[in-house]
């Protein structure tokens, strides 16, 4: 979150990783990937389907913050940060979104 991009990207990817930021955290991030895309580069994410926050040891055994979203409360975020939603993938557990910088 605090280290510059050194360049543009045509892509970002960041799988099981944005599942980790608070809304506010997240905000940043995506106002930051958004102003280091090229003019239509996509950024393609995953988060927890649902609703709340947690911190949990499942898994690693270690504390880890989970925080879980809606579809339509995502989709409003991408819009307030200058996205385009392209696709919103959901299952039980994750959504796969693809957003495009306009």
């Amino acid at each position: 979150m605090t280290d510059d991009f050194v360049t543009s990207y045509d892509l970002i990817f960041a799988n099981a990783v944005f599942l980790h930021f608070t809304p506010e955290e997240l905000r940043k991030v995506l106002k930051k990937t958004y102003a280091n895309l090229i003019e239509n580069g996509i950024l393609a994410f995953s988060v927890k389907h649902g609703d709340g926050e947690e911190w949990t040891n499942e898994k690693v055994g270690n504390p880890r913050y989970f925080c879980y979203w809606k579809a339509d409360i995502i989709q409003l975020l991408l819009a307030s940060t200058g996205y385009e939603l392209v696709s919103v993938l959901e299952d039980q557990k994750f959504m796969m979104i693809t957003a495009r910088r306009k």
